[in-house]
């Protein structure tokens, strides 16, 4: 998570084609962030590579015509996937069990 901080008066909008990454697995949600004067809300990164991957460390930029520039240093690795199967219940709630 990335938290923004407006220090200013007014209301500022942020939509998430405003950060610059240069890597193409990187994805902010949500898509807008409405953050009040002198308050603070959160994007969320996400790293989704297709494969396996070792640690690397990319540039996060943020460029907003009211709050300026600014720069996050992401360390990333991507995982395995689990060999675990998951596990799903199908019940019903708030039904008697005879």
């Amino acid at each position: 998570m990335i938290s923004i901080e407006n220090p200013t008066d007014v209301e500022v909008t942020i939509p998430n084609t405003e950060f610059v990454c240069d890597n193409e697995y990187i994805e902010i949600t949500p898509a807008s962030l409405t953050v009040p004067p002198r308050s603070e809300k959160c994007f969320e990164v996400h790293y989704r590579p297709l494969m396996a991957s070792e640690e690397l460390t990319v540039d996060l930029t943020l460029k907003n015509a009211v709050l300026g520039q600014s720069k996050y240093q992401l360390l990333l690795k991507g995982l395995q996937q689990s060999s675990q199967r998951s596990l799903a219940f199908k019940t019903a709630l708030g039904g008697d069990l005879v």
